[in-house]
């Protein structure tokens, strides 16, 4: 696959999502997906995820692979509070496609970098996207604690 590729429905993405963004019962909150405004103003264009399935078909493995990833690239801001979020590439763009109120076609594409080959974005989002966020939190398929 390559870069900018869209991945396919069938396979999952993951998002790290700080203890900030956790509730008191486990739940990842909308804001885990949301868009930030990097320094100088600008917006990032993608909510970055990790392709699981360029690890390995095995969910399990996968996300021990996308963990190690996550602490050796954001070391001193992982928290131990923070959790992976799985989800379905296709399950999570249809369901935000039928229930979002602009019908949003959101596309997860592979945007490998040196420190991380499974790098990958959900395209077409906004700032202020609240709908579409809880919608995305909708789909999380299972959540991965931080282990040390």
């Amino acid at each position: 696959m390559s870069e900018g590729d869209k991945l396919p429905d069938s396979n999952h993405f993951s998002r790290y999502c700080s203890g900030a963004t956790i509730h008191t019962d486990g739940s990842v909150d909308p804001s885990a997906f949301k868009l930030r405004i990097l320094k100088g103003g600008k917006k990032e264009d993608k909510a970055s995820v990790n392709w699981a399935e360029y690890h390995t078909t095995d969910m399990d493995d996968a996300i021990d692979d996308i963990w190690k990833i996550i602490k050796r690239v954001k070391r001193p801001s992982v928290d131990d509070n923070s959790v992976m979020a799985l989800l379905n590439v296709g399950g999570t763009i249809s369901h935000v496609a039928e229930n979002s109120p602009d019908k949003r076609q959101l596309e997860v594409r592979h945007h490998p970098n040196d420190r991380n080959l499974s790098h990958s974005g959900i395209h077409n989002l906004e700032l202020d996207d609240e709908i579409v966020l809880e919608l995305i939190v909708q789909t999380i398929k299972k959540t991965y604690p931080n282990c040390p």
